[in-house]
């Protein structure tokens, strides 16, 4: 009967370790599911957020460097026009000064032959008065040397209105001549600052292209990257895990035998000391029948 309760009592203290045992094992289990999903949470919200970050600084580069074009563009168009309204200002001005000038140069002559006149018609004024003879003679003389200087001023009148409109004529045709050139040069430098902003553009779209691609690149590299840090977080992740639990069932084992090895010392000691009881009370009884 000993023997059965000691037994049965065995069974009961054998039990309640493995219950135990269960519990040890659970809680650790569920709190590292529970803190490797929430590791994971906040990796994928980082990783987000710097996808974000990234995206949102490429769409910047873009913008800035789209508006700083355009800027550049206004202020090339606008040089442009500057300096054609500088351009035509100059010869207009050129043209204004002289014609100014040949004005000028009219109102003198016409006022050199009218003080010339005017010296003419004094001196026939003083032939007059010398005398009736002298006043027909020198009037005589005085009229046909008028005339004389008449048509000769008349002649030299119309040769210089012919040199005029000569030396007009000249300039106009020159002054055509320059404008068809510079119109020619004007156009050539436009068709080579078309050519210029073409090919510019050209090679800003090729450079831009080569460095999408090396962004992409780069990019790429990085969630290659990112994918092998992940299958090695998985390995490291499954390596510990495995670790763990060979861990775990070395410690359960030791465990298991150190309370085994608790149990069979308490049934030895039980055991002993039912023996050492007996011994005692055989020996108690045999010598108080001895006394009596």
């Amino acid at each position: 009967m000993k023997q059965a309760w000691r037994s049965c009592i065995a069974r009961g203290g054998v039990s309640e370790l493995r219950r135990l045992t269960k519990i040890t094992w659970v809680v650790p289990k569920f709190q590292a599911v529970v803190r490797g999903h929430i590791a994971r949470t906040k990796l994928r919200a980082r990783l987000r957020k710097e996808a974000l970050d990234v995206a949102s600084r490429f769409v910047q580069r873009v913008w800035r460097g789209r508006q700083a074009r355009v800027l550049f563009d206004d202020l090339k168009v606008q040089r442009k026009l500057h300096f054609y309204r500088d351009r035509t200002a100059i010869k207009i001005e050129r043209v204004y000064r002289g014609h100014v000038a040949r004005m000028h140069t009219e109102t003198l002559r016409q006022a050199r032959i009218l003080r010339e006149i005017e010296i003419v018609r004094q001196q026939r004024v003083k032939l007059v008065a010398a005398g009736h003879l002298q006043s027909w003679w020198r009037g005589y003389i005085g009229r046909r040397l008028f005339m004389k200087k008449l048509r000769e001023a008349r002649l030299r009148r119309l040769r210089e209105l012919r040199r005029v409109e000569a030396a007009i004529q000249i300039a106009t045709i020159w002054r055509g001549f320059v404008a068809k050139i510079e119109a020619e040069t004007r156009r050539e430098r436009l068709r080579q600052a078309a050519r210029e902003e073409a090919a510019s553009r050209q090679m800003q779209r090729i450079y831009r292209g080569y460095v999408g691609r090396e962004e992409a690149k780069q990019i790429r590299r990085a969630l290659a990257y990112e994918e092998k840090v992940k299958a090695v977080k998985l390995l490291q992740r499954a390596w510990r895990g495995e670790r763990g639990r060979h861990l775990f069932a070395v410690l359960r084992a030791v465990a298991r035998l150190r309370h085994h090895e608790e149990v069979y010392a308490l049934k030895l000691q039980g055991w002993w000391r039912g023996v050492l009881g007996r011994r005692m009370v055989s020996k108690y009884k045999s010598g108080k029948a001895g006394a009596m």
